[in-house]
């Protein structure tokens, strides 16, 4: 049972009234919200700052927790294994995917080309994190195939060539639009539109 059912277990036992005051909110109904934002999140509401003038994330849910009589050892605990895993997330390479036009630049304006220049990346979110390079490459190639069909070129940048797929620093996958897979790097020189103010 994870901290979060554990918690929601606990909460029709309790007097909302008494944990409100408790823990120094003077509405039940902000308190429930700020309870509910943190039963929802995969994180306990860990992954953002949700400062309410009353408490952190951290300290909101030790709080709630010994209101609630949940061991604040298993709290505690669930807490720092909760932190550990977002810190490891933040130092992770997120895996992306560059769309390769083979483009040339002519007299195409820089500074329209730093403005698109985002529209030639596919991010893959969070949910990629986890997966193994085989399942991430499988996910990857049906992606591809749905953008290809979508979007055969960009504006500006001109018809869809390839699809580079950053796994991670030293594994670069080069797929075609039709989500084949061409070849396997270690590395990939990225061409990129930038603006400077100097």
């Amino acid at each position: 049972m994870t901290l979060q059912a554990l918690i929601q277990d606990e909460l029709p036992k309790c007097d909302m009234q008494m944990i409100a005051k408790k823990l120094g909110y003077s509405s039940v109904s902000k308190l429930s919200k700020r309870i509910q934002s943190t039963i929802e999140s995969p994180f306990l509401g860990l992954d953002t700052s949700n400062f309410d003038f009353h408490y952190g994330s951290k300290e909101f849910i030790k709080q709630l927790c010994a209101a609630l009589a949940i061991p604040a050892i298993l709290c505690e605990k669930v807490i720092a294994e909760t932190m550990a895993l977002l810190e490891n997330r933040k130092q992770r390479f997120v895996p992306y995917i560059f769309i390769d036009t083979a483009f040339k630049r002519e007299n195409q304006p820089i500074h329209i080309l730093a403005a698109l220049e985002s529209a030639r990346y596919i991010d893959l979110g969070e949910s990629f994190f986890d997966l193994s390079l085989n399942d991430q490459l499988e996910k990857v190639q049906s992606l591809i195939k749905i953008h290809f069909s979508l979007t055969p070129s960009l504006v500006v940048w001109g018809d869809v060539k390839r699809y580079i797929f950053f796994y991670d620093e030293h594994v670069i996958l080069v797929i075609s639009p039709q989500g084949e897979l061409l070849d396997a790097r270690d590395q990939y020189l990225l061409p990129r539109a930038t603006l400077e103010l100097k």
